[in-house]
């Protein structure tokens, strides 16, 4: 070793079988995260040259033929992950055309509406590729007893729009200073319950907001629920409970 640079590889699979950990999120898939944890433990005691053996190892871990190297029941759900794998890349190729926007020289630009013809049809977390950007916009209100929503616990400052009134700049700006960025599974069970108010519809920025209604609990502590998921708000902001 002595001044040679070393590259430790920390794997926290532990034993064969297990499933990478759910705060990764999937970067890889589990097939690949799975291949290469195998790939390195077969050259644990060869090493790797880098750059010069990594188009190998690469290659090596893409290799249709790399179940060959396993017993029968290992091989058999390499395959299966496989699969899974594969179609998901194919149904992600075929959503990707689907919301492309088209070339400057297409022929489709003789008409401008087509640009944004696809808008509605696919919900934008679904294109969702930045590493991390699993997250939705919500507004939190306060519903106080009678229904009336506000801005504010105290009840002060109404919810624009609740009125039905078509909201001014400033109340557009209100509104988005109250939102916050929520881990999209927080929020994947939502319903109607949970939709922009119908005065924020001509207000893009507003519709696709999730209001979130938290109402004063026993306990003293404002609380909804979305789905099966139990929200808090306090003075730290928005947790699960």
């Amino acid at each position: 070793v002595g001044s040679d640079p070393r590259l430790v590889v920390l794997d926290p699979l532990g034993e064969e079988g297990m499933e990478p950990p759910r705060s990764w999120g999937e970067v890889y898939d589990a097939s690949l995260l799975i291949r290469t944890r195998r790939l390195l433990a077969e050259r644990a005691g060869k090493g790797i040259a880098v750059p010069g053996d990594v188009q190998q190892v690469v290659d090596e871990v893409y290799a249709e033929d790399f179940g060959e190297r396993l017993d029968q029941a290992a091989a058999e759900e390499l395959r299966r992950r496989d699969a899974r794998r594969v179609a998901g890349e194919a149904a992600e190729t075929q959503l990707a055309k689907l919301t492309a926007i088209p070339s400057p020289y297409a022929s489709s630009l003789r008409d401008l509406s087509l640009l944004s013809g696809a808008e509605g049809l696919v919900d934008e977390a679904l294109v969702t590729t930045r590493l991390g950007a699993d997250s939705e916009r919500a507004v939190c209100v306060y519903e106080h007893a009678g229904g009336a929503l506000t801005l504010d616990p105290e009840g002060r400052r109404e919810l624009p729009g609740v009125d039905g009134q078509r909201l001014s700049r400033g109340q557009v700006a209100e509104v988005m200073r109250h939102t916050v960025p929520l881990p999209g599974r927080w929020l994947a069970a939502r319903d109607e319950r949970h939709a922009a108010l119908e005065a924020w519809s001509d207000r893009p920025v507003l519709a696709s907001l999730v209001v979130l209604r938290f109402r004063l609990g026993m306990n003293e502590k404002w609380s909804c629920s979305v789905g099966d998921r139990s929200l808090l708000l306090d003075d730290l902001g928005v947790s699960e409970r």
